[in-house]
């Protein structure tokens, strides 16, 4: 089915073209050309520097190809230019395109800000820990391209690990028993568990199924422990900071991150002056280790 979407892209888009007029001198071949399933990215020259990513069923004007006809040269809507994987492109007419020595397209470099210039004062800092690297887990994976309501990734202990925009490509590795659920990476390493709602994922079905021990996509929770007195909740992660409000123990609060240190926790308020505020975790129970929270600013 969507072989048959993509080719009806480019037939109507090759139905497009103005007819040669006799007596005027021909002009490039206008070829349409449409992003496969397997997705692909623009490059400034074949097997170059990455442009942008393009998403399955993207349309592309192209100008020319190299010699060997496994680039293209191409324009997108948005009017950016560059280099194409032909094998990644469904094409109609790439043989009537102009060959073309390949040159790197000039982009726009960016504009240098003047740094001002201050007086550093003497600090003493910790070093904090180099986190590990992401390694893609081995065995079969899958394209994923987030939806047009854009994605949230969560880890297993229920917290938010970043917000992912509308067209992103991705990789998922598993799916949960019921498909509700796709572990997915990026090229960063970006990682966490998307709903399947919010994704496009092309052969999700063949994933490996993981079970999940944790509760991705729900909040991680802090209650006030029975402490005998009311808890202080203040403006930032340590007892120099003004005090917000006091609540009681039993009271329930959603949690949005930790210190680094992770000895104070961010968590949200209502009815309060500020719409978040600062516990000592010695003081609360939360629904999932402290240590799977995300460091939030402090």
């Amino acid at each position: 089915m969507l072989l048959g979407v993509l080719l009806a892209l480019l037939v109507g888009g090759l139905a497009g073209a103005a007819p040669m007029q006799q007596g005027v001198a021909p002009e490039t071949p206008r070829v349409v050309a449409v992003v496969s399933s397997k997705g692909a990215s623009l490059y400034d020259a074949p097997g170059g520097a990455v442009i942008d990513s393009l998403i399955v069923g993207a349309r592309l004007d192209l100008q020319a190809r190299t010699q060997d006809g496994k680039w293209v040269l191409g324009t997108t809507v948005d009017g950016l230019t560059g280099w194409v994987e032909a094998e990644r492109l469904l094409v109609l007419g790439l043989r009537r395109l102009p060959v073309q020595k390949p040159t790197p397209v000039p982009r726009p470099s960016p504009t240098a800000t003047p740094s001002p210039t201050t007086s550093a004062a003497p600090t003493t800092s910790t070093a904090a820990p180099t986190p590990t690297p992401f390694v893609p887990p081995e065995g079969p994976s899958a394209l994923a391209l987030v939806r047009m309501g854009g994605a949230t990734l969560w880890n297993e202990a229920g917290a938010q690990v970043a917000e992912l925009e509308p067209g992103a490509h991705l990789r998922a590795a598993y799916r949960t028993p019921d498909g509700g659920w796709f572990f997915v990476y990026d090229d960063a390493g970006v990682n966490g568990w998307a709903a399947a709602e919010e994704l496009i994922v092309v052969g999700g079905a063949d994933l490996p199924v993981r079970e999940v021990s944790g509760r991705p996509g729900q909040p991680v929770t802090a209650t006030v422990g029975d402490i005998g007195a009311l808890l202080r909740v203040r403006t930032g992660p340590s007892t120099a900071f003004p005090i917000l409000i006091k609540v009681r123990p039993g009271d329930e609060f959603t949690v949005l991150g930790r210190n680094r240190a992770g000895d104070w926790l961010n968590i949200r308020l209502t009815d309060a002056p500020a719409e978040a505020g600062w516990v000592a975790a010695a003081y609360v129970i939360t629904s999932a280790p402290v240590e799977s929270l995300p460091v939030v600013e402090e």
